[in-house]
């Protein structure tokens, strides 16, 4: 089962302003933190991590009825870029028993968790906004350009901005990001006539030729929400 969770900056002004909250950050994290400068990345950064803590600790409660600090999580990212938490010497019996993916966008945060250690998962948040007319052309597939034309014109926003996340969803399940082309995966969505409001699944589809053959086989689910669209990626069990 996925935990999952939005929150909004503006929920939150101390993280808004950039300051944490105290007591939520580890030692490791506050190291990080205190390594970034660009404002709006100290307020994803700080919002990510306590959304996902959050997520985690309300995990761990259901499960043991153990009540984790947030500072004695750290979330921080593996060689790969991936976010990976590690927990203090007195809850180390939670170690490596979860996977966690992050996403950003416009002072929002949309998190998972899966109590599924290193299982491929990835989530996406985008905002829904008009992309210029080359987008399509240099970051889709022909088969997902096809698509885009049988969608009705009030929906192709929606559509395009759908195809984008479910792709960087898939890339950030596989631990890859952006580094691939976005072509080497083809998301498949049915036509509809609104955006759906509910968890509903798209098809996700290896170009072998361009992506390493071991890539796993993932399902998507996407929704939309407010001005957003969600996706997630993972693994088919």
């Amino acid at each position: 089962m996925i935990d999952w969770l939005i929150t909004k900056a503006a929920d939150h002004p101390e993280l808004l302003r950039g300051v944490p909250p105290a007591g939520m950050l580890s030692a490791d994290e506050a190291v990080v933190f205190g390594s970034l400068k660009v404002t709006k990345r100290r307020q994803d950064w700080l919002l990510g991590r306590w959304t996902v803590k959050q997520l985690l600790q309300e995990a761990i409660r259901k499960e043991s009825g153990q009540a984790v600090p947030h500072a004695a999580m750290s979330i921080l990212a593996a060689k790969d870029g991936a976010p990976t938490v590690q927990f203090a010497a007195d809850y180390a019996r939670y170690e490596s028993r979860f996977t966690i993916s992050i996403s950003h966008s416009h002072k929002t945060a949309f998190c998972a968790v899966l109590q599924k250690p290193d299982w491929p998962m990835g989530v996406d948040l985008e905002w829904i906004e008009k992309r210029p007319a080359q987008f399509a052309e240099q970051f889709f597939t022909e088969k997902e350009r096809a698509f885009l034309k049988q969608t009705p014109a009030y929906l192709t926003d929606v559509q395009i901005t759908a195809l984008w996340s479910g792709k960087e969803a898939a890339l950030k399940a596989v631990r890859h990001g952006l580094r691939l082309d976005t072509r080497c995966v083809e998301c498949h969505f049915g036509i509809v006539e609104q955006a759906p409001r509910e968890w509903t699944r798209f098809h996700i589809q290896w170009d072998q030729q361009a992506a390493d053959k071991s890539l796993p086989r993932l399902q998507g689910w996407w929704q939309a929400a407010d001005d957003y669209v969600l996706t997630m990626a993972i693994k088919e069990e």
